[in-house]
């Protein structure tokens, strides 16, 4: 499962790649990865891509007022490509085209389909569960909000470490090297 480290950079590669760019189109291959269904995934076509961010274990893709809010779970990668005339293999969830020939694809390397994919306007995203929920983001977090985060309500170290109410974007890899201390 890519973590915080992993998810940061892909958000910032994908910003240098992304930003700026115009999208000719997109497509859910895997429709059950599209969660939302307002706006139209096609909404996104004619768009610029303004910025790539990460908050937690979300990757975001903003195209003006429309964001693109997308959670890899275990088994999904996201990375850039160029187009081909071939049919997308069946590991593709969902493709976003851009002006030049290239495509963001979300694929999913486990048989089981998890990763889910959210277009929202700012008013969905600004109340989206997922992200309205997640607490402080682990990096430069001071020892005593640390503390707090962990202590309440009582749980194991490891399952508190792994829930992103508490802290965002901490999971299983990384929860048992700090609890082993590693």
């Amino acid at each position: 499962m890519p973590e915080l480290p992993e998810l940061q950079a892909l958000a910032e590669g994908l910003s240098s790649a992304c930003v700026g760019r115009t999208i000719t189109g997109a497509t859910a291959l895997q429709p059950a990865a599209l969660k939302t269904a307002a706006p139209p995934l096609d909404a996104l076509a004619r768009r610029t891509v303004t910025d790539v961010w990460r908050r937690g274990k979300l990757i975001g893709v903003a195209a003006g007022d429309l964001t693109l809010v997308i959670h890899l779970m275990q088994g999904g990668r996201l990375g850039l490509t160029g187009r081909t005339a071939k049919r997308a293999g069946r590991t593709v969830a969902m493709s976003i085209a851009f002006e030049g020939g290239e495509e963001l694809r979300l694929r999913e390397a486990a048989t089981e389909h998890r990763a889910s994919v959210h277009l929202l306007d700012a008013a969905a995203l600004a109340t989206h569960p997922p992200l309205v929920r997640l607490g402080p983001e682990p990096l430069g977090l001071p020892g005593a909000t640390w503390r707090e985060r962990l202590a309440s309500p009582p749980a194991r170290l490891h399952t508190a470490l792994r829930d992103g109410r508490r802290v965002a974007g901490i999971g299983r890899a990384y929860a048992s090297d700090i609890k082993t201390g590693q």
